[in-house]
C-alpha cells in the first residue's frame, strides 16, 4: 500500500513538472505580448496602426478527412423594395357608373388622373364606355363593390382614393390642390357625415356614416383598413331608409368595414360640397345648367370641391366651362400678385427678364462652360453641331427671336426706339430656362448695347419620392428585322444575350427574346428559329419567340411600330419591352438601368448608345473591333432623331398609339403629349455596330430635308474628319494608281 501511495504522489509531481515545461513558456510569452500591446494603447484604446487583420481557415470534414478550404465571401446584393425607390400615383378615382353621365365624367377626368370605372351589372354595359377605359362589371350589392374596390386598390396603389358616384361633379383643379397639400399617412375618410346634414352631434356613439353623394376621399391607410374589413358586411341585410337605397347600403357597409366616420375638416382644409336643391325658390328649373349663371355669383360655389346632383350631360358641360373660367381668373390673380411681390426686390438698373430672375452666373469650372448659338441679322443660325454649322431659321424660330427682340427693346436705352438687331446668342440652362444676349445698334445715337433676356421654364414639378421601379422586373427584348443585313447582324446580338444568360447575370429572372420578322424569306426564318431554339436549350432562363409580321411591301408602317403592335397585343400591356436594333450590343448592367429608368405611366427611356465608326475607316482588325472601347477615334454618342433603342411599358405604348395612330416612329408617339416623360441619357454600356444607313425609303424620310439630313448623318457615322481625310489621301497617292 505504501509503495502504491508513493507512486501516485510521484506521478502527480511529475505531471505538474511536465505541465510547467510545456505551458509555462507559452504563458510567459503571452504575457509579454499583452505588455507590448498595452504599450500601443492610449487610455485603454488600441491605436489604429497596431491593428492586425487575421483570417482564420475553417476546417471541413469530408469522408473522415480534414480539408482546409479558404472560403470566399459572396456578396449578396439585397433586393430593394419598390416602395423605397418609387412613387405611386397621388390619386385614384373610383367612378360608380349607374347612368349615362358616367361616360362623360370619365372623358373629363381620365386625361388628368387615373380613373377606374365600376359598372353596376344590368344597368350599363362595357360597350357604353371608351375602349381604353377597361370598366369593371360588379353586382349592385355593397359587398361585391367593396371587393372590387379592394382588388383594384391592391393592384393600383395610390396615396388617395376618391369614391365618386356618377351623379356628382368634381372640381378637378380643387381636387389636385387638395391631395397635393394633405398628408396621407393616417387613416382618414375625408367627406361629409350624415350627422352634419341632420345637425346632430358628431361625437355621439354611432358616429354616423359617410355620404357617398358628396364624394369620399380615403387615404391609403384608410383604404387598407377598408380592404381588410370588407368581409364584415357578409350576411348583413342592408336596407334603405332613404330614397337612394344603393348609396345607403354602401355607406353602411363602409361604416362597418372601416369603422371610420367622415370628417369635413382635415389638416386645416375643408371638404366643400354644394348640393343644388330642387325646391329652390329662386330658380324655376332643378337642372344645374339652368342655374349656373346665378350660382357663379356665389364665392362659396366657386370654391366647391363636389357638386350634385347631375341630371344630364348638359350639367357636366356647364360646370366644366364654369370652373375652367374660375381657374383662369385665379391663375391671373396669382401672376399679378407674384409680379407685385417681386417688384419690391427688382432694381431698374438690372437688365434681367422677367423680374426676380437672377442673371446668368459665371461657370464654376471649364467643364461647365456654356455653349451658345449665334443668330445673325439675316436670320442665320450658327451652332456647335457636327452635322451642319449654319442653317436658316425656321418660321417658329423667327417668331421666337422676334418676341425676344421686342422684349429687349423695352429694356434698351436707345432714344426714339431706333435700335437695330445686330446679332444674338442663345443658351439653354436647365435651372433657369433659355438665356438670350441681344446686341443692338442705336444708329442715331451711335451706341452699341448688349441686353440680356431670359425665358423661364414654364412649369416644374417636385417629386416627393423617386419614381416607382422594381429591380426584379422581367424584360422582353424585342428585335425587329426585315433586311438581309439586319438578319446577318442579329447573330452577334443573340450570342451576346446567350452569354449574359449563361454567365448568371440574369440572376434567376426570365429573359424573353422576341424577334419580329417582316418580308423575310423562308430559309433565313428557319435558321433563325433554330437559333432561338438552341438558346432555349442552352439557357433555361431564356424564353424566345419568333413573331411573323404581316408583309408590308409599301412600308406603310415602320418595322419598329409593327413589332411593338404585335408584341403588346400578344404578351400584354403590363410587360416591359426593350426595343433593340439588330446592330446593337450591350453589357449586363445596361438591363439594370433599363429597369430603373423605365416607369409605367410616368417615363419612357431612350438611351443614347455609342455608335461605332466603319472598320475600314478606323483601320481596326475584326479582333480589335470586337472589343468594346469608348474612344473618340472609334465612334461617337449619336443622339440623332432615329432613336433605335427604346424601353417602354406596353400600357404606355398602347395609350400613345391611340392618341397618335398615324405616327411614323416610336419617338413621335411620345413627343406631342404630356402624360409620359421622355428620358434620354448617354449609355456607356450600349453600342451600335457599324452599318450602312439607307436614306432612300420615302416612308421613313418623306421630305427632301429629312433625306438630306440622313445623308449627312450617314457620313458622320463613317469616321472622324481626320480619318476620312487620311483615307482620301491614301487613295489618291500614285502608288494606288491615281496620278
Amino acid at each position: 500500500m505504501g509503495i502504491r501511495r508513493w507512486n501516485s504522489i510521484f506521478g502527480f509531481i511529475f505531471g505538474l513538472f511536465l505541465s510547467w515545461l510545456i505551458f509555462g513558456g507559452n504563458k510567459e510569452a503571452e504575457l509579454n505580448r499583452e505588455e507590448e500591446n498595452y504599450e500601443g494603447k492610449e487610455g485603454g484604446i488600441q491605436l489604429a496602426e497596431n491593428w492586425e487583420r487575421i483570417i482564420l481557415e475553417q476546417k471541413h470534414e469530408e469522408n473522415g478527412q480534414n480539408n482546409f478550404v479558404n472560403q470566399h465571401i459572396k456578396l449578396n446584393r439585397p433586393r430593394f423594395a419598390a416602395t423605397e425607390l418609387g412613387i405611386r400615383p397621388n390619386l385614384l378615382i373610383f367612378l360608380l357608373a349607374r347612368t349615362s353621365t358616367a361616360a362623360s365624367l370619365y372623358q373629363l377626368l381620365s386625361p388628368k388622373v387615373p380613373v377606374k370605372i365600376l359598372v353596376s351589372a344590368g344597368k350599363l354595359a362595357a360597350s357604353d364606355f371608351p375602349s381604353n377605359s377597361q370598366p369593371v362589371i360588379v353586382r349592385s350589392d355593397p359587398v361585391s363593390l367593396l371587393i372590387a374596390i379592394a382588388n383594384i386598390s391592391l393592384n393600383n396603389p395610390a396615396n388617395w382614393y376618391l369614391l365618386l358616384p356618377d351623379s356628382t361633379f368634381v372640381n378637378i383643379y380643387e381636387l389636385e390642390r387638395l391631395v397635393n397639400s394633405l398628408l396621407w399617412n393616417s387613416p382618414v375618410a375625408f367627406g361629409w357625415n350624415i350627422n352634419q346634414i341632420k345637425n346632430k352631434d358628431l361625437n355621439e356613439e354611432d358616429g354616423g356614416h359617410c355620404l357617398v353623394e358628396a364624394g369620399i376621399l380615403f387615404s391609403s391607410p384608410a383604404m387598407n383598413v377598408l380592404a381588410q374589413g370588407r368581409h364584415l358586411c357578409n350576411g348583413l341585410a342592408l336596407t334603405s331608409s332613404s330614397g337612394n337605397g344603393e348609396n345607403f347600403a354602401l355607406e353602411t357597409c363602409i361604416r362597418l368595414a372601416a369603422n371610420l366616420s367622415c370628417v369635413s375638416t382635415f389638416q386645416g382644409y375643408e371638404h366643400r360640397w354644394w348640393r343644388v336643391s330642387s325646391d329652390d325658390q329662386q330658380s324655376l328649373s332643378p337642372s344645374i345648367h339652368d342655374q349656373i349663371e346665378r350660382l357663379a355669383l356665389l364665392p362659396l360655389f366657386n370654391k366647391s370641391l363636389t357638386i350634385s346632383p347631375l341630371l344630364s350631360e348638359l350639367d357636366i358641360s356647364a360646370l366644366t366651362k364654369h370652373f375652367l373660367n374660375v381657374e383662369f381668373i385665379r391663375t391671373e390673380e396669382e401672376i399679378k400678385s407674384l409680379e407685385e411681390e417681386t417688384e419690391k426686390y427688382y432694381s431698374k438698373e438690372e437688365t434681367g427678364w422677367p423680374i426676380g430672375i437672377m442673371d446668368a452666373s459665371k461657370p464654376l469650372n471649364r467643364f461647365q462652360a456654356p455653349v451658345w448659338e449665334l443668330v445673325t441679322s439675316d436670320w442665320k443660325r450658327f451652332s456647335n453641331n457636327p452635322e451642319e454649322s449654319s442653317a436658316d431659321l425656321s418660321e417658329d424660330e423667327r417668331v421666337e427671336w422676334t418676341q425676344v427682340f421686342n422684349e429687349a427693346l423695352t429694356k434698351s436705352k436707345c432714344l426714339n426706339g431706333g435700335a437695330k438687331f445686330v446679332e444674338g446668342y442663345k443658351h439653354f440652362n436647365p435651372t433657369r430656362g433659355i438665356d438670350y444676349l441681344i446686341d443692338l445698334d442705336c444708329d442715331n445715337d451711335e451706341i452699341f448695347e448688349r441686353i440680356q433676356v431670359s425665358r423661364p421654364i414654364h412649369s416644374t414639378k417636385l417629386l416627393e419620392k423617386v419614381p416607382y421601379v422594381k429591380e426584379d422586373r422581367e424584360i422582353a427584348l424585342l428585335v425587329p428585322v426585315e433586311t438581309p443585313a439586319q438578319i446577318y447582324s442579329l447573330h452577334p446580338l443573340l450570342r451576346r444575350i446567350l452569354s449574359i444568360c449563361m454567365s448568371g447575370a440574369v440572376e434567376g429572372r426570365q429573359l424573353r427574346v422576341l424577334v419580329a420578322a417582316r418580308n423575310v424569306e423562308a430559309l433565313p426564318l428557319r435558321l433563325l428559329g433554330e437559333n432561338l431554339a438552341e438558346m432555349r436549350r442552352r439557357c433555361r432562363s431564356i424564353e424566345s419567340d419568333l413573331l411573323l409580321l404581316k408583309p408590308d411591301p409599301n412600308y406603310r408602317t415602320t418595322i419598329e411600330l409593327a413589332a411593338l403592335d404585335e408584341a403588346v397585343d400578344r404578351f400584354g400591356q403590363q410587360n416591359l419591352f426593350l426595343l433593340l436594333s439588330p446592330f446593337s450590343d450591350f453589357q449586363p448592367d445596361f438591363l439594370d438601368r433599363v429597369r430603373l429608368n423605365t416607369i409605367q405611366h410616368f417615363q419612357v427611356f431612350f438611351p443614347i448608345g455609342f455608335t461605332e465608326f466603319n472598320q475600314i475607316v478606323t483601320g481596326l482588325t475584326p479582333k480589335e473591333a470586337e472589343a468594346f472601347v469608348i474612344h473618340k477615334d472609334r465612334g461617337r454618342f449619336d443622339s440623332d432623331d432615329e432613336w433605335p433603342v427604346a424601353a417602354l411599358f406596353g400600357a404606355d405604348f398602347a395609350s400613345a398609339r391611340i392618341l397618335h395612330p398615324n405616327a411614323r416612329s416610336v419617338v413621335t408617339l411620345f413627343l406631342n403629349q404630356s402624360n409620359v416623360h421622355i428620358f434620354r441619357s448617354v449609355e456607356p454600356s450600349l453600342r451600335i455596330r457599324p452599318h450602312l444607313r439607307v436614306c432612300t425609303f420615302e416612308h421613313y424620310y418623306p421630305s427632301i430635308e429629312q433625306r438630306q439630313r440622313c445623308e449627312r448623318r450617314r457620313r458622320l457615322a463613317l469616321g472622324t474628319r481626320a480619318q476620312l481625310a487620311k483615307l482620301f489621301l491614301l487613295a489618291i497617292t500614285p502608288s494606288n494608281g491615281f496620278a
